[in-house]
């Protein structure tokens, strides 16, 4: 397991997989994540093994080339105690910038992540791994804070 005390090995929790040559292209589904503008969460939902992740990586490519910010978070059972969620979640939007001297601890990235200035897109893959009611209720939390125009695609 990733220790969040460990930056080097928590990285591969907060960077997507790369796009591969010959990987199934997904436009349409891109097409659809990246033009929700007014929905706060977009719910990606298929069985195993038929490309959300693939989908989910696309989708951010092209909203990161079009000058959204965005982050990314892969959430595993552990990812149910709520202060490492809360320190995957400051991780994994720490490059974000939201304001300039924002605090950096874990409990400010919900505040932070709500007065952030411009439209972003929070990836959560492996979403289903989360079953605690207390992470869950951050989540409601972030989601019902969510500045206009970002959103949350799980």
């Amino acid at each position: 397991m990733p220790s969040v005390s460990n930056p080097a090995l928590f990285s591969t929790k907060i960077t997507p997989p790369a796009i591969v040559p010959g990987q199934v292209m997904r436009p349409a589904l891109s097409d659809l994540i990246c033009n929700v503008n007014t929905a706060k969460l977009v719910l990606v939902r298929a069985p195993a093994g038929f490309g959300k992740t693939t989908a989910m990586i696309q989708a951010r490519a092209r909203l990161q080339e079009a000058g959204v910010d965005t982050a990314w978070l892969t959430l595993d059972s552990a990812d149910n105690d709520a202060s490492r969620f809360l320190a995957s979640l400051a991780m994994a939007t720490a490059h974000m910038a939201m304001y300039p001297g924002a605090p950096s601890a874990p409990l400010d990235t919900i505040a932070l992540l709500a007065v952030h200035t411009s439209p972003f897109a929070l990836f959560l893959d492996e979403f289903e791994a989360i079953q605690e009611s207390a992470v869950l209720n951050l989540m409601r939390e972030i989601i019902d804070h969510l500045p206009r125009g970002s959103q949350i695609v799980i």
